[in-house]
């Protein structure tokens, strides 16, 4: 395989331990016979903006020529690639363990970080995770909640042997956080007639500390930072070896005293250590006090023949810590894997003129997640458009099975656009306007062309660059599979938005005729609900033999439910009475801000013991539409545009759910939301629409007069809450989780291609 290891590069550059590490590692990779790079990136950590552009620079590093990337160190696992293992060594630390509050800038600096860290050590960005210890595995659990495999690595050290028991050895970098001072303390605790030395190797900045709280103790040798052979030698003659850091990540001082049969004290609190030397056995381990280590350190003195069969068993632990050990364990069955997948793999192209990340809104949710979850087989390429002007051409792995590009839309196209949206009432028309607008930014037909090559299935999700697609397969040697991803019957739905002036009239004819072709050449049309396989055979005449449900979801183990005394505490967060709360949630789409427009005028009013919770880009939709308006009622609260962490503090802090849409096509994902969340719903029918599921039971469905005295029924009954909330949870455990939709999607894709 060509396996790249990556990983950053301190500034100013010292050589240390990273270096041993970077070096055996990819030597023991070389060795294995696969083509192996080391490739480091500096990182200056002694200023934010130096670990932030660290963090920059390795996301936006492209390394897509290799089989296989391994990241060993923050802020390396920054990498996008679809094949990607972390060997942690460890995170930036004084963001986690060794965190010391210091001011509210320093504060938002460690939250930025850590999600940061969390996003790009979740699963779906990496294939296996490793850590080089229990410490470093346990950090991974505390902050990220996430799973590792413990694996030592060996040092790089060569040609132990064991030699006499003549003195104490302490080897460390003479830092704080390595306690060499306890040492110091502990040793001057002998009687100065004791005919026993004390020898400190290494050098740091405490190093004129140590020396002078040893000063009157002329057993205590610094010996200073010393060759490979010098080192070996100290291992060798040494009585035991002392190592006593606070929460160390592994610490290759145990490994070397081990290789060179040598017992080792450590501390309770010294981090991966504590774990590997097993007191009495192969070590001592002791309080973190002088008076602790000393009775260490005098019972082995006193217990020669012991100390000797300490370090023999500590031999046997470390024999077996070997650099080939280390690469067969990370690279177990990924060759195998990654020979199958380029075998068997079939390259989907999916296109639509957005972005995809953030998956923020109902169409970027569905192809992000809908995507990212078919089968491994399946090697998938969205090409998109930014709606907005500004940005630049970008690529991303967003997961390893799905990749980003994205290119800009001209000037001239959204100059062209503004008229459209003017002349329309100012009604959204970035989308419309695409067939006939995007002939003026030709990169992205460039770019378009150049994914669609060697494709195998080729997905347009949303009609609107099907003329482009067309144009651009029709000369393909062979021709892919064609699917219509359908979020809505868009003719549908843009005759209610747009059907009030003439040129809303003419662009929702010409979506009629763009939707019209690509339901006629599509060789499968997924729909989001049985009303839209209707839908598309009366106005295009379209089989339904052609038409695949494959329904809208939720990441159900992404949102999850929260208990009575959680809510109380994500109310507190937010900084909101204690009392009910109702959520709704919605992009900037004219039917969600008619929902919230109900909500404002009907629902809060009636209800003023209710907070009701709005979320996502429906707020700034709303409050622009109602610039000229009375004020907001008290009891309503916009949100806006949230990170994903918000949305879910919001969820977890409300009482229930509403959906008051009045018009619209496919489904709500926002109910899947709701209903992952255990929140009770009220809906109308157009919010429920193309959800198999029980009325009543699962979630409440009503016109919109009979919304008010549905939710005053239905919060004076607890139970029926909690039961429809459980109810609510298990139907989408069953039917729209994104993993087994993903399936069911990959499944028909196969069946098309002749592999099902």
């Amino acid at each position: 395989m060509k396996i790249a290891l990556v990983g950053p590069k301190s500034v100013p550059y010292v050589f240390g331990g990273m270096d041993r590490f970077y070096n055996g590692l990819i030597q023991s990779l070389i060795e294995e016979g696969h083509n192996a790079d080391l490739i480091l990136i500096p990182v200056d950590e002694n200023s934010f903006e130096g670990i932030l552009k660290g963090y920059h620079d390795f996301y936006y590093l492209n390394l897509d020529q290799y089989d296989l990337v391994i990241s060993c160190k923050a802020p390396s696992f920054m990498i996008q690639h679809k094949c990607h293992l972390n060997y942690l060594n460890h995170r930036m630390r004084v963001f986690y363990d060794l965190y010391s509050y210091r001011d509210y800038q320093h504060e938002l600096n460690k939250k930025l970080i850590q999600k940061l860290d969390n996003w790009a050590l979740s699963p779906e960005r990496i294939k296996k995770q490793f850590a080089i210890g229990e410490t470093v595995a346990n950090r991974l659990k505390k902050w990220g909640g996430l799973s590792s495999q413990v694996v030592y690595h060996p040092t790089n050290l060569n040609s132990f042997k064991t030699g006499k028991y003549e003195y104490f050895l302490a080897v460390s970098r003479l830092h704080h956080l390595k306690r060499v001072d306890l040492i110091i303390e502990a040793f001057k605790l002998f009687p100065s007639d004791y005919a026993i030395e004390l020898h400190v190797v290494g050098e740091g900045p405490e190093e004129q500390q140590l020396k002078k709280l040893a000063a009157t103790d002329s057993r205590i040798k610094f010996i200073g930072r010393v060759s490979d052979d010098r080192l070996v030698n100290e291992y060798a003659d040494a009585l035991a070896v002392l190592f006593t850091p606070v929460n160390e990540d592994l610490g290759m001082v145990t490994i070397e005293a081990f290789m060179s049969k040598k017992a080792v004290v450590t501390c309770t609190d010294s981090g991966e250590p504590a774990v590997i030397i097993k007191h009495l056995e192969n070590g001592m381990i002791a309080q973190p006090n002088p008076d602790s280590i000393f009775f260490t350190m005098q019972y082995l003195l006193d217990h020669r023949d012991q100390a000797s069969l300490m370090g023999e068993a500590g031999y046997q632990i470390a024999q077996k810590i070997t650099w080939r050990n280390v690469v067969r364990t990370l690279l177990d069955g990924v060759e195998k894997e990654i020979q199958a997948k380029t075998e068997k793999s079939a390259k989907v192209v999916i296109t639509d003129n957005q972005i995809l990340d953030p998956p923020v809104g109902g169409g970027r949710i569905r192809i992000y997640n809908l995507f990212r979850n078919l089968p491994d087989k399946f090697d998938c390429t969205y090409v998109g458009t930014y709606d907005w002007l500004g940005p630049s051409y970008r690529e991303q792995q967003l997961a390893p099975t799905l990749r980003e590009v994205v290119t800009p839309l001209t000037v001239p196209h959204f100059a062209f656009d503004r008229i459209f949206h003017r002349l329309t009432g100012r009604k959204v028309t970035i989308d419309v306007t695409i067939p006939w607008l995007l002939r003026f930014s030709p990169k992205y037909q460039r770019v378009l062309k150049e994914n669609l090559l060697n494709a195998s299935v080729v997905v347009v999700s949303h009609p609107w660059v099907y003329p482009y697609v067309k144009r651009a397969i029709k000369n393909l040697g062979n021709k892919p599979v064609l699917v219509y991803d359908s979020h809505n019957c868009e003719y549908v739905v843009k005759k209610q938005i747009l059907g009030d002036s003439l040129i809303g009239r003419m662009l929702v004819r010409n979506i009629f005729s763009v939707e019209k072709q690509l339901c006629q050449e599509a060789d499968i049309i997924f729909v989001c609900s049985s009303e839209d396989v209707g839908k598309f055979g009366d106005h295009y005449r379209v089989s339904k033999e052609k038409m695949v449900l494959i329904p809208n979801g939720v990441m159900v183990d992404e949102i999850l439910p929260s208990k009575q005394e959680e809510k109380v505490r994500c109310k507190q967060d937010l900084g909101l009475p204690p009392n009910i709360c109702g959520v709704f949630v919605g992009s900037n789409y004219d039917p969600n801000v008619d929902a919230v427009k109900f909500i404002v005028d009907i629902l809060a009013p009636q209800l003023p013991y209710v907070n009701f919770l709005i979320v996502g880009g429906v707020g700034e939709g709303f409050l622009q539409a109602m610039a000229d308006s009375n004020e907001l009622p008290n009891n309503v609260k916009i949100y806006g545009i949230v990170d994903d962490e918000k949305r879910n503090l919001v969820y977890k802090a409300a009482d229930f759910a509403v959906n008051p849409m009045f018009r619209g096509s496919g489904t709500n994902i926002k109910m899947f939301d709701f209903m992952s969340a255990k929140l009770p719903v009220v809906s109308t029918p157009t919010g429920a629409r193309g959800i198999d599921a029980e009325y009543g039971k699962d979630f409440i469905v009503c016109a919109p007069e009979q919304m008010l005295t549905n939710i005053q029924s239905l919060l004076s009954q607890h139970e029926k809450m909690e039961q429809m909330g459980e109810n609510a949870r298990r139907l989408v455990e069953k039917l729209y989780d994104w993993k087994v939709i993903g399936q069911k999607a990959g499944e028909v894709l196969q069946g098309f291609l002749g592999e099902g």
